[in-house]
């Protein structure tokens, strides 16, 4: 029979090996998260007609949230867009897959423009929603806003930021 001493020491011992409270990456089941999205994009322009074009693009880009940890930080994306340009307005949407550091995925569609003829911005601000996910993401919702642009060109391509504000809230 092992004196109090030892089991002070197994019980010590326990405390520090195993994790307290489960899983260290486990996900909070509500959140709001501010961050900036970095990409780079190939894509194609179909002319329509004279200052009427069609496009669609492919990007892939990295998250990173505001608070340098948390809510998908560092999550990998790949996106589709496609849209339609008219004398300098523009309209796009999409849908992305965020892939974080577990290989999990959040899915979400979005679109956006650069505003009115009136209100014009270089910039496309617009909306998105969390429609679900595989693993820990399963039944993510939420929404967030967002204003992007592509800010260079590069030698492979489009590089772009966007960044993004939201909410998100799982089952």
């Amino acid at each position: 029979m092992g004196t109090l001493k030892d089991t002070a020491i197994v019980f010590a011992a326990a405390m520090v090996l195993l994790p307290v409270g489960g899983n260290a990456d486990q996900l909070a089941k509500r959140g709001t998260y501010s961050g900036r999205y970095s990409f780079s994009e190939h894509g194609n322009v179909v002319p329509v007609e004279k200052d009427y074009l069609f496009t669609d693009a492919l990007n892939q880009g990295t998250f990173f949230n505001s608070e340098g940890s948390g809510f998908l930080h560092l999550a990998t994306g790949a996106c589709t867009s496609q849209g339609i340009i008219e004398k300098g307005q523009f309209a796009f949407s999409g849908h992305c897959a965020m892939t974080d550091k577990d290989n999990d995925k959040a899915l979400l569609k979005w679109s956006c423009s650069n505003g009115s003829a009136t209100k014009h911005s270089d910039r496309c601000e617009g909306t998105f929603d969390w429609i679900g996910g595989t693993g820990k993401y399963v039944g993510l919702r939420g929404h967030s806003v967002f204003d992007g642009a592509v800010t260079a060109q590069g030698p492979l391509g489009s590089i772009g930021d966007a960044n993004w504000k939201g909410e998100w809230e799982l089952p």
